[in-house]
């Protein structure tokens, strides 16, 4: 599974100032890839597309698309998964650029809550 560099991002590298940091709770089914999962909230949230369009040049890509800056499994399963467990909590962390709603409180809650 291939998940673009610039989504997925350690949050010790992200400039403070250009973005706020979201933090989500989910519960899934326990086969659910939750990389590819919170990607996509990520994606979806900012730039709205997982297909390359014209406009979204790199440069946007790096303003404006979210990125994952964490995934917690609550419990955290250190070696297996048990086998009769058929849902899973993690806890997602997304960064969002404040360059996408800006001084707007109304349009960082749409981004945030969807």
């Amino acid at each position: 599974m291939y998940v673009d560099p610039i989504i997925v991002q350690f949050p010790e590298v992200l400039d403070e100032d250009r973005f706020i940091i979201a933090t989500y709770y989910c519960q899934t089914k326990a086969n659910t890839n939750m990389m590819k999962f919170a990607a996509a909230l990520a994606v979806e949230q900012t730039t709205g597309t997982w297909l390359r369009v014209p406009a979204e040049t790199p440069e946007v890509r790096e303003k404006c698309i979210g990125r994952v800056v964490g995934i917690y499994e609550t419990p955290s399963y250190q070696i297996e998964i048990p086998k009769d467990t058929s849902l899973r909590d993690f806890i997602i962390r997304i960064a969002y650029p404040w360059a996408n709603f800006g001084p707007q409180f109304a349009m960082m809650m749409s981004t945030v809550i969807g």
